[in-house]
């Protein structure tokens, strides 16, 4: 995370206080969400991560889609009877 204008990262933790609101919103909790959070909040940045499921993501929750593929054959033999 590159910032060349320091003027948009609080100094310190009363500075962030005083102004209210946050530097940095995320919007999806998966792994690069999580990432960009962590990184931003280890440089001092308020931040908000926005995500209507859990943290995690939908390769960690759901399946990503090779996982979904290897798992979808036997299901569809099964269903299929054969």
């Amino acid at each position: 995370m590159s910032n060349q204008d320091n003027s948009t990262v609080p100094n310190s933790s009363s500075e962030q206080a005083s102004r209210g609101g946050y530097d940095l919103i995320v919007i999806g909790a998966g792994v690069a969400g999580m990432a960009s959070a962590n990184k931003a909040s280890a440089h001092g940045w308020r931040v908000a991560i926005v995500d209507s499921l859990p943290y995690g993501g939908t390769c960690a929750l759901r399946g990503c889609d090779p996982k979904k593929s290897f798992d979808a054959e036997p299901k569809l033999s099964i269903a299929l009877g054969s």
